[in-house]
């Protein structure tokens, strides 16, 4: 079985080469990110083969996973349930103060930012459930989730940009960030409000595979556009990114919380540093035919799966066409035929 996760950055731009890539990538459940379209604008028509659940949002975000018809699916939830309501207080009450410093400036995707603390309106995430044979012949379940990992950036805000708050003011905002589990921002900085809806996001996913997937007892996989470098060897140049949210310590010390979680990420498992691939390459400034790429788009898989993967492989081929997404696909080659699904 061949599962993949592309982000293809404007599904009504793509949807012609992502349809050509599919014909040639002989994949059984594909998942994309940042569809930019309402989920009825969908163009399902482009993929006959597929049964596509959609969780769509006009011009930002938007996921949807195709499934191979051959492969009876169902949608289980297209939210993560929020955090406890002691850590959304947190989380709003930190926004509060630090707006009254002068350091929110919101329009756009982050417009109901506050409110999405509590009841996240942005599209970013699918569970499905996919039918697969087993050696009994008897059709069992795996998960695939599809996330779309909030960016974050600009992660810091300069304490001078503020509008001269005091010394205390800023403790009881480091104080907050503590409450939430948060490590401090860097002397001199506090965190945007957009970092710490990425954090909570992360925590929320954390949340649900502990809660939800892990207590299911089915083996699943999360994939998609993490929108984290998890070490050096992920991106082109460390020292260009030291303030950008995709490094931060806290995105990468979630993002290895994971595997105490008992995940594995694929690709780098099977492909141990210093290997250097990238799924993501900036537009601006040639950045692909420079090959300074980021790789931000992962496979984590829970024990049952990780152990029936035969191959994890980044297909740098679509990036370099005409019209192409900002990033590439992720592919993991499943053996679920001769292997046992646990109960």
């Amino acid at each position: 079985m061949r599962l993949a996760s592309y982000n293809v950055n404007s599904i009504k731009v793509r949807k012609q080469s992502v349809a050509e890539w599919l014909e040639t990538a002989a994949c059984d459940a594909v998942m994309l990110q940042e569809l930019k379209v309402d989920s009825d604008q969908f163009p399902a028509e482009q993929f006959p083969e597929f049964v596509a659940h959609v969780h769509g949002q006009p011009t930002y975000n938007g996921v949807a996973t195709l499934v191979h018809r051959d492969y009876p699916s169902r949608l289980v939830a297209n939210t993560l349930p929020p955090l406890p309501t002691e850590q959304v207080v947190l989380a709003q009450a930190y926004f509060d103060q630090i707006s009254a410093y002068g350091g929110v400036q919101l329009r756009g995707l982050y417009a109901n930012l506050r409110e999405d603390f509590a009841a996240d309106s942005q599209a970013r995430f699918l569970d499905v459930a996919i039918d697969v044979p087993s050696p009994t012949g008897v059709e069992q379940s795996i998960r695939v989730c599809n996330i779309y990992l909030p960016n974050g950036n600009p992660a810091l805000t300069p304490i001078d940009a503020l509008d001269s708050p005091t010394t205390q003011a800023i403790e009881r905002l480091n104080d907050l960030i503590r409450g939430l589990g948060m490590l401090a921002p860097p002397e001199g900085y506090v965190f945007d409000p957009k970092f710490v809806y990425k954090c909570i996001w992360m925590f929320r996913l954390s949340n649900y595979i502990e809660n939800v997937l892990l207590s299911d007892s089915m083996p699943f996989v999360i994939a998609g556009d993490f929108n984290i470098c998890p070490i050096a060897d992920d991106l082109y140049d460390e020292a260009k990114f030291q303030t950008d949210a995709l490094c931060q310590p806290q995105s990468r010390q979630w993002y290895r919380s994971l595997h105490s979680l008992g995940l594995t990420e694929m690709w780098r498992a099977l492909h141990p540093a210093p290997a250097i691939e990238f799924s993501y390459w900036d537009y601006r400034g040639g950045a692909f035919s420079r090959g300074e790429g980021l790789r931000i788009d992962h496979f984590q898989a829970s024990p049952q799966m990780a152990d029936w993967t035969t191959n994890c492989s980044i297909d740098p081929t679509p990036r370099s066409r005409e019209q192409a997404s900002d990033h590439t696909p992720v592919i993991l080659d499943l053996d679920v035929a001769n292997r046992a699904i646990l109960p």
